[in-house]
């Protein structure tokens, strides 16, 4: 089974060292909108889209198929981490 898993990730590597494109795309979440430091990091020269997404819409019909379905907000900050893991 581990020899399939091996074969599986080196034919992944395989294919993605030939794997070529002219264009390459970044997708990158904020809850703050249109925010300017996103777009110096993730799109020089103006070439990108903001798009809107209402997420309470998007849990609405994530429950009705996932009906455990829950969000998290990212946190990257490790004292906010220890805080939200101790429920202070």
């Amino acid at each position: 089974m581990y020899d399939l898993y091996i074969t599986e990730i080196e034919k992944t590597f395989t294919n993605l060292e030939l794997y070529s494109s002219e264009s390459i795309f970044t997708c990158s979440f904020s809850e703050q909108t249109d925010l300017l430091s996103q777009w110096r990091g993730y799109c020089p020269g103006n070439q990108g889209y903001c798009i809107h997404f209402n997420i309470e819409k998007i849990l609405e019909f994530a429950l009705i198929k996932y009906p455990t379905c829950k969000i998290f907000k990212c946190v990257y900050d490790n004292s906010e981490k220890e805080k939200n893991r101790n429920g202070t």
